[in-house]
């Protein structure tokens, strides 16, 4: 731990060292300290003092100085920092390794007390050996998944080749990136090294939560001269064993459970039997990882389940109190049962534009048990419009197949009894009216794909959120089309998808593995209605 006395000296210089302040009506200061002189002098070599002591032209604080120090390569035992009048003492404990260049970083933990004038990257330099050290390796970490700087993050240097070392060791260098994901290690010494990044929570230069994110090199950084354009991307790695991160009860006849990584093929049975009059319907989320069952009647005080699946190594075991109807809950103005209470939505609100070319969908909370498709009423004017619907697999999604006309009006009416969920519950009545859009209001955006590399791809188009608006798979093609594009700016995302799997995978450091690699176009690219636009992207 640090021993940090900066408080009790500036609460003493406060109260009794008024003249440091500026008089008044006399110019702010906006300077920062000064260092006037070093003990013993910095970029000393052949060091072997225990104390150092950095004197300044004024009274000096210290500002997050637990955060803001770094004193690499790193100590066993972190020097003990106090301040002494217008003195920063610096006091080493740990015995330090010969022929070593250390660099003591304070950041921006140095200020005067008058103004809070920042003295801003201060450093102590000194060698243990006859030299300083003076090669410097600098570069850039960026987020894997959107290429932007990634500030505050750890950039370590290893003397060894150890895949583990990250894992066990504190780093030989290491320093912080910058706002806009920058960093430069200085007074490096030459040889080869590990590099890793890491985005440490807890503080302990480890690489030991799995909350954490990194960044790493396939190879060693070879230092024989300064190093200036290394470009590493940060990365979360999916966990590396399955486990339950919840099991839920939402409301009465529901249940989640929610595990760290996907699920396969995943196995149920329950204890006590589920009565022959009793339904069960099971949902297993897209991503894999969240199961959702429903049961329509529960007499039981208590359920368990027994979940497995011998593809994840999941063997789980859970026992839920069961909630009953007339329980009230601690959240909310209704009752437990209010949770499972049907609510069967359009995807068109009253008064909506509603784009062309897309199919109007009905979302419901709970599993749908039956339709009367002669509740559903679609008009347009005074016509009766015929459309049949399609239920998903998860029979939580039904699906209109009727295709709109352009700038046509039309009007919902479902009556109560359209559709009947697992519990027995019915819909309340909808009415809707709404218009479908121009085909005048939409653009078209062609892209060529010059010099791309053959190989598996997501073309996505992203709007300023980065969300995904269009998504085209490419394989042997080199080429693409989105139409009827709403007017707008977005970008151009290009996803190497080497496992044909459909979607970006993180990497994983212990197999050598970077995420996968992800290029946006350089231009934004802005559609106005009526626009039909030829973008060629071009690869080197």
């Amino acid at each position: 731990m640090r021993k940090f006395f900066g408080l009790f000296v500036f609460i003493a210089l406060a109260s009794s060292c008024a003249q440091v302040l500026s008089p008044d009506g006399g110019a702010i200061d906006k300077t920062p300290p000064k260092v006037l002189s070093y003990s013993p002098d910095s970029a000393a070599t052949n060091f072997t003092s225990k104390k150092i002591v950095i004197h300044f032209n004024e009274f000096v604080a210290l500002k997050d100085l637990q955060n803001q120090l770094i004193v690499s390569p790193p100590l066993n035992h972190d020097p003990d920092v106090t301040i002494r009048k217008k003195d920063i003492v610096i006091e080493i404990s740990d015995t330090l390794l010969p022929n070593t260049t250390y660099t003591i970083s304070f950041g921006n933990a140095i200020v005067d007390i008058a103004e809070g004038n920042i003295l801003e990257n201060f450093r102590y330099i000194f060698s243990t050996g006859p030299v300083i050290d003076s090669l410097h390796v600098a570069g850039k970490i960026t987020n894997a998944a959107t290429l932007l700087g990634e500030k505050g993050i750890l950039v370590m240097l290893y003397n060894t080749k150890e895949d583990s070392v990250p894992l066990k060791k504190r780093p030989y260098y290491f320093t912080k990136t910058k706002e806009d994901g920058s960093f430069i290690i200085n007074n490096i010494k030459a040889g080869q090294f590990k590099i890793f990044a890491l985005d440490d929570k807890n503080s302990n230069y480890l690489f030991d939560n799995s909350d954490e994110r990194i960044a790493f090199s396939d190879s060693l950084v070879t230092v024989s001269k300064n190093l200036d354009s290394l470009k590493l991307k940060l990365f979360k790695e999916e966990p590396r064993k399955q486990f339950r991160l919840k099991a839920s009860q939402p409301g009465v006849g529901r249940f989640t459970f929610i595990y760290a990584l996907p699920l396969k093929n995943p196995q149920v049975s329950f204890h006590p039997d589920l009565f022959s009059n009793v339904e069960l319907f099971k949902e297993l989320s897209v991503t894999g990882d969240t199961l959702d069952f429903w049961f329509n009647a529960l007499s039981a005080d208590s359920l368990t389940f027994f979940i497995k699946d011998e593809a994840t190594h999941v063997n789980d075991t859970i026992a839920m109190q069961l909630i009953k109807p007339a329980e009230k809950s601690r959240t909310g103005r209704g009752g437990a049962s209010d949770a499972r209470k049907l609510q069967f939505k359009p995807n068109v609100q009253a008064g909506q534009v509603f784009d062309l070319g897309k199919n109007l969908m009905f979302m419901s909370n709970n599993p749908i048990k039956s339709i009367n498709e002669k509740n559903f009423i679609l008009l347009r004017g005074r016509d009766t419009l015929k459309t049949a619907f399609r239920l998903s697999e998860n029979k939580r999604l039904l699906t209109s197949n009727y295709v709109f006309l352009e700038d046509s009006s039309y009007s919902l009416f479902i009556k109560p009894g359209a559709v009947t969920d697992c519990f027995g519950q019915n819909n309340d009545t909808i009415k809707s009216s709404f218009k479908i859009q121009s085909l005048n209001n939409y653009g078209t955006l062609k892209v060529k794909l010059t010099g791309i590399p053959s190989g598996n791809y997501l073309l996505q188009l992203v709007d300023g959120k980065d969300a995904i608006v269009r998504e085209i798979k490419i394989n042997s093609v080199s080429s693409a089309q989105f139409d009827l594009l709403s007017p707008g700016t977005y970008r151009l995302k290009l996803i190497a998808d080497e496992n044909k799997n459909g979607k970006w995978d993180t990497g994983n450091y212990l197999q050598h593995k970077q995420p996968e690699k992800i290029i946006y176009y350089a231009q934004q690219v802005k559609m106005r209605s009526g626009w039909d636009m030829d973008v060629e992207w071009v690869f080197k």
